[in-house]
C-alpha cells in the first residue's frame, strides 16, 4: 500500500469511528514514521490533525485534511520541518485528489 493510501486509510478510520480519534492519530503517526519522518514531529502533526479534524463541523475529513495541508499555519510549519513528512502528505493529497476526480466519472459511467 502506498503512503498516500495509508494516510487515506487513517482518515477513513476517523470517519468511521469519530469517538476513537486516538486510532487515527496512531495510524497517521505510524504512516509518517514509516515514510521516514521524525517520530516526535509525526506525532505532533497527527495531534494537530486530530484536534482540527475532530472539531470541524463538516464530516468530510479528507477535505479537512487537504485544508490542513494547504492552509493551516501550525500544521504547515510543522510539516515543512521534515522533508519525509512533507513528501508523504503531498503523496496523500495527490492520491486523494486523483481519487476524487475518478469517482464522479465512475458514477456517470456505471
Amino acid at each position: 500500500m502506498s503512503i498516500g493510501q495509508k494516510i487515506y486509510q487513517a482518515i477513513e478510520r476517523l470517519s468511521v469511528a469519530p469517538r476513537q480519534p486516538e486510532e487515527f492519530r496512531r495510524s497517521l503517526t505510524e504512516s509518517l514514521v514509516t515514510a521516514g519522518a521524525d517520530s516526535a514531529l509525526a506525532d505532533h502533526l497527527a495531534a494537530v490533525a486530530e484536534d482540527a479534524l475532530t472539531s470541524q463541523r463538516a464530516n468530510d475529513h479528507h477535505l479537512g485534511m487537504v485544508e490542513l495541508i494547504a492552509a493551516h499555519p501550525e500544521f504547515g510549519n510543522l510539516m515543512l520541518r521534515d522533508f519525509a513528512a512533507t513528501a508523504a502528505l503531498h503523496k496523500y493529497m495527490s492520491f486523494y485528489l486523483e481519487l476524487a476526480s475518478i469517482q464522479p466519472a465512475y458514477a456517470v459511467n456505471h
